[in-house]
This record gives C-alpha cells, structure tokens and sequence, in this order.
C-alpha cells in the first residue's frame, strides 16, 4: 500500500507543477505542416535548422506580437472632463 501511495505520489507531482506552454515569436519549419515554435530568438532557431537541409525560420504567424516595452504610461487624460472631440464640436 504505501507503494501504491509513494507511486501515485510521484507521479502526481510534475503534473501539479506544470507551466503554460508558451510560443516564442520565432519558428523553424520542417514542412508546410511541421513547425516548431519555441525559439525566442533568430539565432536559436537557426540553430536547430542549421542540421536539416529543409528547414528554415521564420516569425510566428499564429501568435499575435506582444508589446516589448510594458512600461508603457497610460494616455493623459483631461482634467476637465472633456475630450479632443467634444471640444471640437463645441
């Protein structure tokens, strides 16, 4: 019994502590239906591409880009409430 628990135990424990799986932005492809897309750079994927005649790299098409800078500041707002468009209607 204590087996069966240290068993399931062990097995449990990489499922419970299992990231998302995240794409980077680079891709190599193998084929037209072959790819792969956990590169975060050019130079890594060129070179896992550099061993197969066939293969190039390429960005990542079905991932939108992601903002580089995140620090970003809001856009200013009025204080007097009023917008660039009410002002210029009025």
């Amino acid at each position: 019994m204590r087996k069966m628990i240290f068993l399931g135990t062990f097995l449990l424990v990489p499922v419970m502590h299992t990231e998302p799986a995240s794409a980077g932005p680079w891709c190599v492809w193998y084929d037209a239906y072959t790819y792969n897309c956990g590169f975060q750079t050019l130079e890594q994927c060129r070179a896992t591409a550099s061993g197969d005649s066939h293969a190039w790299c390429g960005a990542n098409i079905y991932e939108p880009s992601r903002p580089q800078n995140r620090d970003v500041p809001a856009p200013r707002r009025r204080k007097d409430g009023l917008n660039t468009i009410t002002t210029f209607l009025a």
